[in-house]
């Protein structure tokens, strides 16, 4: 009874009404738990840039900045870095005169970022990680990695990293392969240096390496349980995803599918009542949630049975304009891709065959492009026959930050009324939706 009492009292407190675009609206703070290592979530890296050292340094980083102690003996050496908190990093190097005001207004509005004061330090933090990688004489891979965060890479062993094709599907057996490594984060206004574990993988193509922070938060909404995954990476929590850590029957998910997972501004659905997922304030361990007064069926956002995101553009090819209204009455399939992705790629084939196949009097594909050039377009579109529209994701119009892409191939099929009704489908399960649908002549 004691322990209800105190929780209800803190979910009370935590009822606020804060400023900004989220003033007069009601935003709740549940205070976090840290976990090591994924809990039920799944396996989730994210690429790593390397450079040569000569290449790695540019006329914005300070002497200081440059990483000592890199191994001499080995051949095709590369360095580079991981960011706990990008924000934060070029903040304090704004602050410290590293970059200039254009340059950092230049990242403001590249990032679509407005610096928050209070969750930023203009003292400099340790606030990203160093590390190199190379072959020795048989070719083989090695890497170290600056655990102790002193800007010198002597006093740190070199290991060979894992491979992540062998690891992806087994989390434990990853984990027996995590080290720790130190940073520094603001909390409670304070600079605190901050231990946690490290987990990096070499691709089976060589020179593409990936890290992964394994480590998960617990909180609790009206007594249920909620797990906060940060995408297994940036600690800034930029891309904070949550999930419901039990099932209906109220025992604990031994896994939690990323499909089932709430991205940054997805809503957390209890009984009627939606919740928007404002992400993570670091600064003072909370996931701040907002309570919505509308249902569902009323609400825009990237998840199934909510209304999709209405988009609006220009086709590449026809010059025509093109939008999700437009297609009211309509299924639509929606396709996020690239010229770098490989697995877009590998689809487009099939993704061609369905869409000569369809009856267009019901459905539409729509391709939306990003991170790529208009000379190749011009010659993906040529080589693989594309005749359904595509519209381009760029700052001018940027269809995938309002969408939430991360990674692709990104798919949603959208009925009629304009609600998702699946998403990330691939080829094959596409074509299983449109015969369900009726729709494939």
């Amino acid at each position: 009874m004691k322990k209800n009492f105190v929780f209800l009292c803190l979910s009370f407190i935590a009822c606020l009404s804060l400023s900004g675009q989220n003033k007069g609206k009601t935003i709740i703070e549940l205070p976090l738990t840290w976990h090591d290592g994924y809990g039920p979530f799944e396996l989730f890296g994210f690429g790593l840039g390397l450079q040569p050292e000569e290449t790695m340094y540019n006329p914005w980083d300070s002497a200081e900045a440059k990483l000592k102690g890199i191994p001499t003996d080995w051949k095709e050496t590369r360095i580079g870095y991981i960011e706990t908190d990008r924000y934060q990093f070029e903040y304090q190097r704004f602050h410290a005169g590293e970059i200039t005001l254009d340059s950092f207004e230049w990242l403001q509005k590249t990032w679509d970022w407005t610096p928050d004061t209070t969750r930023l330090s203009k003292v400099p933090m340790k606030c990203r990680i160093g590390l190199a990688a190379g072959k020795d004489a048989d070719g083989q891979i090695w890497m170290v990695v600056d655990r102790n965060n002193n800007g010198d890479l002597s006093d740190d062993s070199p290991f060979i990293p894992i491979h992540f094709d062998d690891y992806m599907k087994d989390r434990n057996e990853a984990l027996k392969h995590a080290f720790p490594v130190t940073y520094e984060k603001l909390q409670g206004g304070k600079i605190t240096e901050t231990r946690i574990l490290l987990l990096l993988f070499c691709d089976v193509m060589d020179g593409w390496y990936i890290f992964s922070f394994p480590q998960y938060a617990t909180t609790r909404l009206d007594g249920q349980l909620i797990g906060i995954h940060g995408g297994g990476a940036y600690l800034g929590y930029q891309r904070t995803a949550i999930a419901w850590m039990n099932d209906n029957n109220g025992e604990a998910k031994e896994k939690i599918d990323w499909r089932e997972t709430i991205g940054m501004n997805e809503y957390l659905q209890m009984d009627t009542v939606c919740y928007k997922n404002l992400g993570v304030d670091p600064n003072r361990n909370v996931l701040l949630l907002q309570r919505m007064e509308e249902t569902a069926g009323k609400l825009s956002s990237t998840q199934e049975w909510f209304r999709a995101i209405d988009l609006a553009g220009t086709d590449y090819k026809t010059k025509a304009e093109i939008s999700l209204e437009g297609y009211r009455g309509k299924y639509v399939f929606l396709e996020f891709w690239s010229q770098t992705c490989g697995g877009c790629l590998r689809e487009m084939p099939n993704i061609k065959n369905l869409y000569e196949r369809v009856n267009k009097d019901k459905v539409e594909f729509i391709g939306v492009i990003s991170d790529s050039s208009v000379r190749t377009i011009d010659k993906l579109i040529q080589k693989y026959g594309i005749t359904w529209p595509q519209v381009f994701s760029d700052a001018t119009n940027p269809i995938n930050k309002a969408y939430g892409i991360i990674g692709s191939p990104t798919t949603f099929l959208i009925n009629p009324d304009g609600i998702i009704i699946a998403k990330n489908l691939l080829s094959q399960e596409l074509e299983e939706k449109l015969k369900e649908m009726n729709v494939l002549e």
